[in-house]
Protein backbone atom coordinates (compact mmCIF):
# COMPACT_ATOMS: atom_id res chain seq x y z
CA UNK A 1 0.00 0.00 0.00
CA UNK A 2 1.02 3.37 -0.38
CA UNK A 3 2.63 4.87 2.55
CA UNK A 4 0.58 7.54 4.67
CA UNK A 5 1.91 10.65 4.19
CA UNK A 6 2.67 13.81 6.30
CA UNK A 7 2.30 17.39 4.54
CA UNK A 8 4.80 19.72 6.32
CA UNK A 9 4.14 23.26 6.62
CA UNK A 10 5.26 23.38 10.24
CA UNK A 11 7.34 21.31 12.21
CA UNK A 12 4.18 19.83 14.74
CA UNK A 13 4.65 16.66 14.15
CA UNK A 14 8.17 16.31 14.93
CA UNK A 15 6.52 16.36 19.06
CA UNK A 16 4.71 13.51 18.01
CA UNK A 17 5.73 9.93 18.16
CA UNK A 18 2.58 8.32 15.63
CA UNK A 19 4.73 8.74 12.78
CA UNK A 20 8.23 8.31 14.00
CA UNK A 21 8.83 5.39 11.70
CA UNK A 22 10.61 5.30 8.42
CA UNK A 23 7.38 4.57 6.65
CA UNK A 24 6.12 7.76 6.44
CA UNK A 25 6.43 9.87 3.46
CA UNK A 26 6.75 13.46 4.19
CA UNK A 27 6.81 16.65 1.76
CA UNK A 28 8.39 19.57 3.11
CA UNK A 29 5.92 22.36 2.70
CA UNK A 30 7.89 24.71 5.13
CA UNK A 31 9.83 27.16 2.89
CA UNK A 32 6.40 28.03 0.77
CA UNK A 33 5.17 31.43 0.83
CA UNK A 34 1.34 32.53 0.61
CA UNK A 35 -0.10 28.68 2.55
CA UNK A 36 -0.99 30.43 5.93
CA UNK A 37 -4.72 29.84 6.76
CA UNK A 38 -5.34 31.60 2.75
CA UNK A 39 -3.61 29.67 0.01
CA UNK A 40 -2.97 32.11 -3.05
CA UNK A 41 -2.61 30.97 -6.25
CA UNK A 42 1.04 30.82 -6.57
CA UNK A 43 0.74 28.42 -3.46
CA UNK A 44 -2.02 26.34 -4.79
CA UNK A 45 -0.28 25.92 -8.29
CA UNK A 46 3.10 24.89 -6.44
CA UNK A 47 1.31 22.55 -4.05
CA UNK A 48 -1.06 21.00 -6.47
CA UNK A 49 2.48 20.10 -8.83
CA UNK A 50 3.62 18.57 -6.02
CA UNK A 51 0.94 16.48 -4.91
CA UNK A 52 0.93 14.57 -8.31
CA UNK A 53 4.03 12.69 -7.56
CA UNK A 54 1.77 10.60 -4.34
CA UNK A 55 -1.38 8.63 -4.66
CA UNK A 56 -4.68 9.59 -3.08
CA UNK A 57 -5.62 6.54 -2.07
CA UNK A 58 -3.91 6.60 1.69
CA UNK A 59 -4.31 8.55 5.11
CA UNK A 60 -2.35 12.14 4.43
CA UNK A 61 -1.78 13.93 7.69
CA UNK A 62 -2.25 17.91 6.59
CA UNK A 63 -0.90 19.52 9.58
CA UNK A 64 -2.86 22.38 11.19
CA UNK A 65 -6.21 23.26 10.63
CA UNK A 66 -4.90 26.25 8.87
CA UNK A 67 -4.27 24.20 6.05
CA UNK A 68 -7.36 22.22 5.85
CA UNK A 69 -7.94 23.73 2.35
CA UNK A 70 -5.41 20.64 1.18
CA UNK A 71 -8.32 18.61 1.13
CA UNK A 72 -9.47 20.79 -1.78
CA UNK A 73 -6.71 20.30 -3.52
CA UNK A 74 -6.28 16.66 -3.36
CA UNK A 75 -9.83 16.74 -4.26
CA UNK A 76 -9.29 18.24 -7.62
CA UNK A 77 -7.19 15.14 -9.15
CA UNK A 78 -10.50 12.37 -9.12
CA UNK A 79 -11.77 12.15 -12.41
CA UNK A 80 -14.79 9.87 -11.05
CA UNK A 81 -17.77 10.83 -9.56
CA UNK A 82 -17.55 10.56 -5.86
CA UNK A 83 -19.12 11.35 -2.22
CA UNK A 84 -17.30 13.67 0.29
CA UNK A 85 -17.62 12.86 3.77
CA UNK A 86 -16.20 15.77 6.37
CA UNK A 87 -15.97 15.91 10.19
CA UNK A 88 -15.47 19.58 11.32
CA UNK A 89 -16.51 21.68 14.28
CA UNK A 90 -17.16 24.64 11.48
CA UNK A 91 -18.81 24.68 8.01
CA UNK A 92 -15.75 25.48 6.18
CA UNK A 93 -18.40 26.87 3.62
CA UNK A 94 -17.96 30.42 3.95
CA UNK A 95 -17.40 32.43 0.61
CA UNK A 96 -13.57 33.80 0.64
CA UNK A 97 -12.71 37.09 2.32
CA UNK A 98 -11.16 38.84 -1.04
CA UNK A 99 -11.44 37.75 -4.16
CA UNK A 100 -11.54 33.98 -4.64
CA UNK A 101 -8.54 33.14 -2.51
CA UNK A 102 -8.94 29.76 -1.52
CA UNK A 103 -8.85 28.98 2.42
CA UNK A 104 -9.10 27.19 5.56
CA UNK A 105 -12.73 28.18 5.88
CA UNK A 106 -13.84 28.24 2.09
CA UNK A 107 -12.07 25.12 1.11
CA UNK A 108 -15.24 23.45 1.05
CA UNK A 109 -17.53 26.35 -0.48
CA UNK A 110 -14.45 25.65 -3.25
CA UNK A 111 -14.76 22.14 -3.97
CA UNK A 112 -18.65 22.11 -3.98
CA UNK A 113 -19.14 25.24 -6.50
CA UNK A 114 -15.55 24.30 -9.02
CA UNK A 115 -15.11 20.04 -8.44
CA UNK A 116 -17.36 18.66 -11.13
CA UNK A 117 -16.91 14.92 -10.02
CA UNK A 118 -18.08 15.90 -6.34
CA UNK A 119 -22.04 14.97 -6.26
CA UNK A 120 -22.68 15.15 -2.63
CA UNK A 121 -21.07 16.18 0.63
CA UNK A 122 -22.39 14.57 4.32
CA UNK A 123 -21.05 17.18 6.86
CA UNK A 124 -21.00 16.38 10.69
CA UNK A 125 -20.06 18.75 13.63
CA UNK A 126 -21.13 22.01 12.46
CA UNK A 127 -23.68 23.79 15.25
CA UNK A 128 -26.81 24.45 13.30
CA UNK A 129 -26.91 28.64 13.55
CA UNK A 130 -23.12 28.84 11.23
CA UNK A 131 -25.10 26.29 9.16
CA UNK A 132 -28.06 27.77 8.71
CA UNK A 133 -25.58 30.58 7.54
CA UNK A 134 -24.07 29.53 4.28
CA UNK A 135 -25.30 29.47 1.02
CA UNK A 136 -28.61 27.82 0.16
CA UNK A 137 -27.61 26.86 -3.41
CA UNK A 138 -24.46 24.93 -1.79
CA UNK A 139 -26.12 23.16 1.01
CA UNK A 140 -29.13 21.22 -1.47
CA UNK A 141 -25.51 19.13 -2.31
CA UNK A 142 -25.08 18.32 1.14
CA UNK A 143 -26.36 16.23 3.76
CA UNK A 144 -25.58 17.74 7.20
CA UNK A 145 -25.35 16.04 10.72
CA UNK A 146 -25.20 18.85 13.51
CA UNK A 147 -23.32 19.17 16.82
CA UNK A 148 -26.74 19.48 18.54
CA UNK A 149 -27.98 16.55 16.96
CA UNK A 150 -24.64 14.31 17.51
CA UNK A 151 -25.03 15.21 21.53
CA UNK A 152 -28.71 13.83 21.72
CA UNK A 153 -29.26 11.23 19.55
CA UNK A 154 -26.00 9.47 19.47
CA UNK A 155 -27.83 5.84 18.04
CA UNK A 156 -29.16 8.25 15.56
CA UNK A 157 -25.75 9.37 14.18
CA UNK A 158 -24.44 5.72 14.16
CA UNK A 159 -27.40 5.02 11.26
CA UNK A 160 -26.84 8.43 9.70
CA UNK A 161 -23.36 7.63 8.55
CA UNK A 162 -23.36 3.69 7.75
CA UNK A 163 -26.58 4.88 5.81
CA UNK A 164 -24.45 6.95 3.37
CA UNK A 165 -24.26 5.19 -0.27
CA UNK A 166 -21.79 2.82 -1.24
CA UNK A 167 -22.57 3.48 -5.07
CA UNK A 168 -19.40 5.83 -5.36
CA UNK A 169 -16.36 6.31 -4.01
CA UNK A 170 -15.81 7.90 -0.96
CA UNK A 171 -13.31 10.61 0.57
CA UNK A 172 -13.69 11.47 3.97
CA UNK A 173 -11.29 14.80 5.81
CA UNK A 174 -11.65 15.12 9.63
CA UNK A 175 -10.70 17.93 11.49
CA UNK A 176 -9.72 16.90 15.12
CA UNK A 177 -11.53 20.29 16.44
CA UNK A 178 -15.08 18.28 15.87
CA UNK A 179 -13.09 16.26 19.33
CA UNK A 180 -13.62 18.11 22.80
CA UNK A 181 -10.49 19.83 24.19
CA UNK A 182 -9.66 16.60 26.19
CA UNK A 183 -8.93 14.61 23.15
CA UNK A 184 -7.04 16.98 21.15
CA UNK A 185 -5.24 20.71 20.85
CA UNK A 186 -6.37 22.26 17.50
CA UNK A 187 -5.98 26.11 17.98
CA UNK A 188 -9.59 26.73 16.89
CA UNK A 189 -12.54 26.40 18.70
CA UNK A 190 -13.47 23.12 19.42
CA UNK A 191 -16.50 20.72 19.89
CA UNK A 192 -17.92 17.89 22.60
CA UNK A 193 -17.18 14.88 20.66
CA UNK A 194 -15.29 11.92 21.83
CA UNK A 195 -12.45 9.98 20.16
CA UNK A 196 -14.32 7.09 21.23
CA UNK A 197 -17.62 8.21 19.69
CA UNK A 198 -15.67 9.53 16.71
CA UNK A 199 -13.79 6.30 16.06
CA UNK A 200 -16.94 4.21 16.65
CA UNK A 201 -19.05 6.07 13.64
CA UNK A 202 -16.00 5.45 11.70
CA UNK A 203 -15.73 1.89 12.33
CA UNK A 204 -19.62 1.70 11.34
CA UNK A 205 -18.46 3.70 8.11
CA UNK A 206 -15.87 1.33 7.10
CA UNK A 207 -18.01 -1.77 8.05
CA UNK A 208 -20.68 -0.68 5.92
CA UNK A 209 -18.39 0.33 2.95
CA UNK A 210 -16.96 -3.21 3.11
CA UNK A 211 -20.61 -4.91 2.84
CA UNK A 212 -21.30 -2.97 0.08
CA UNK A 213 -18.47 -3.83 -1.78
CA UNK A 214 -17.66 0.46 -2.00
CA UNK A 215 -14.75 2.04 -2.51
CA UNK A 216 -12.59 4.56 0.15
CA UNK A 217 -10.23 7.28 -2.38
CA UNK A 218 -8.56 8.55 0.90
CA UNK A 219 -8.53 9.86 3.79
CA UNK A 220 -6.67 13.31 4.81
CA UNK A 221 -6.84 14.38 9.05
CA UNK A 222 -5.80 17.85 9.96
CA UNK A 223 -6.12 19.99 13.43
CA UNK A 224 -2.81 20.14 14.90
CA UNK A 225 -1.45 22.55 17.65
CA UNK A 226 -0.40 25.64 16.93
CA UNK A 227 3.22 25.40 16.77
CA UNK A 228 3.62 27.94 19.45
CA UNK A 229 0.73 26.16 21.23
CA UNK A 230 2.25 22.76 21.63
CA UNK A 231 0.65 19.66 22.78
CA UNK A 232 2.08 18.78 25.82
CA UNK A 233 -0.55 16.43 27.03
CA UNK A 234 0.31 14.55 23.77
CA UNK A 235 -3.86 14.22 22.75
CA UNK A 236 -3.07 14.85 19.39
CA UNK A 237 -0.54 12.28 18.91
CA UNK A 238 -2.96 9.68 20.57
CA UNK A 239 -6.09 10.72 18.16
CA UNK A 240 -3.99 10.27 15.49
CA UNK A 241 -2.52 6.80 15.93
CA UNK A 242 -5.93 5.59 16.43
CA UNK A 243 -7.23 7.17 13.60
CA UNK A 244 -4.45 6.03 11.16
CA UNK A 245 -4.77 2.65 12.74
CA UNK A 246 -8.42 2.60 12.44
CA UNK A 247 -7.69 3.40 8.00
CA UNK A 248 -4.64 1.82 7.46
CA UNK A 249 -6.17 -1.67 7.41
CA UNK A 250 -8.65 -0.18 4.40
CA UNK A 251 -6.21 0.44 1.95
CA UNK A 252 -3.78 -2.21 2.87
CA UNK A 253 -7.18 -4.54 1.32
CA UNK A 254 -7.45 -2.24 -1.76
CA UNK A 255 -3.90 -3.12 -2.93
CA UNK A 256 -4.59 -6.97 -2.07
CA UNK A 257 -7.19 -6.54 -4.05
CA UNK A 258 -4.87 -5.16 -7.24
Amino acid sequence: MANPMLCLFTKTYQEQSFCAGRHFTRLDLTGLSGTNCYCDDEAALEIGRRLCRFPLASVHFLDSGNYHYMTDLWLRRVECPFRLLVFDNHTDMQPPAFGDILSCGSWLYHTLRNNPCLKEVYLVGPDEESYAQTDQKLRDKVAFLSRERLKVRQEEAQEWVSGIPADLPLYISIDKDILCPEEACTGWSQGDMTLDRLCRLLDRLVESIKRHKGSLLGVDICGEAPIDTPDVHGVNDRANSRLLALFTPCFQEKENEK
